[in-house]
């Protein structure tokens, strides 16, 4: 069975840029700090996925895994999409449910393995190109991840800004 994704509609796309709509979605979040955001945040959803939650049930794998940045390369929020709006509750405090509403957002999809810091400049880039065309977004980047760590080959990530000079439909 193929594993399923957050759906979004694609919109319209300029050079590299795609832009596209994610409808209103749920996830199962947390907040982390730290060196290594990802592993940490992970470490965290993977409980809550295999069992840790108020059904004592596995939840099905989704993807992405989602990263959010914060002020700091040190702090964000790592979360994944949950196919069910009512999910059962975490037992841990730290894994939160979060409802997000639809949004608009700009997005470069990247192929192949790369670094963290890779991500981060092409997230530079594709901020000071939105705020060179006049759009509003938000200041933080997010960085979506597709595949597992493991897998070297065929891998995709992508790094978006939420629009705020969009209206949602």
């Amino acid at each position: 069975m193929a594993t399923q994704h957050q759906p979004y509609q694609r919109i319209s796309q300029d050079a590299n840029i795609e832009f596209r709509y994610y409808p209103a979605a749920t996830f199962a979040r947390v907040h982390v700090q730290g060196p290594n955001l990802l592993n940490t945040g992970f470490r965290h959803l993977a409980n809550y996925i295999f069992g840790g939650n108020q059904a004592n049930q596995s939840i099905a794998m989704t993807i992405p895994v989602v990263l959010e940045q914060g002020t700091s390369q040190h702090d964000g929020h790592v979360s994944f999409y949950l196919t069910d709006k009512n999910a059962p509750k975490p037992h841990a405090s730290v894994v939160q449910i979060a409802h997000q509403t639809g949004r608009h957002v700009a997005a470069i999809t990247v192929k192949g393995f790369v670094r963290q810091s890779t991500l981060e400049a092409i997230a530079t880039r594709l901020h000071a190109t939105l705020m060179a065309q006049g759009r509003s977004c938000s200041d933080t980047p997010e960085f979506r991840y597709y595949n597992s760590p493991w897998q070297l080959f065929g891998r995709r990530s992508d790094v978006l800004f939420t629009l705020n000079d969009v209206p949602t439909p």
